[in-house]
């Protein structure tokens, strides 16, 4: 999937003054954040540390549309990069936008960044 033959829509999050919309954004956000998290650092081996930075389209019924390494926030090897790409599209489909971001937004673009690091004991 190449990021940069769309042209994407960013999204600032919504003011405090839009209760609903504030809400389901942030649920919504989170979820997302939780589903990846989980299966990359499932996966994760140990092995090396790194920082990946991935950006990434998602349309209203939840379908990953493009996804985007961002090369100057990611200080990791190909081996955690493609570890942090496996979850991005194992997390997929996610959930189809809450009813007042659909209203609003035919897609949206969420950044993570997945740190890698080994525990100390």
């Amino acid at each position: 999937m190449s990021f940069a033959a769309l042209e994407p829509i960013y999204e600032t999050p919504p003011s405090s003054s839009d209760a609903l919309y504030a809400a389901e954004y942030k649920d919504y956000v989170r979820t997302l954040k939780d589903d990846i998290e989980n299966i990359a650092y499932k996966n994760y081996d140990a092995s090396e540390v790194g920082t990946v930075s991935l950006s990434f389209e998602v349309g209203t019924n939840g379908n990953l549309i493009q996804y985007n390494v961002n090369d100057e926030s990611t200080s990791a090897s190909q081996k955690l990069i493609d570890l942090g790409i496996d979850a991005l599209h194992k997390a997929g489909p996610f959930a189809p936008f809450p009813s007042e971001m659909a209203k609003r937004y035919s897609k949206l673009v969420f950044t993570i960044v997945l740190n890698f690091w080994i525990k100390e004991k």
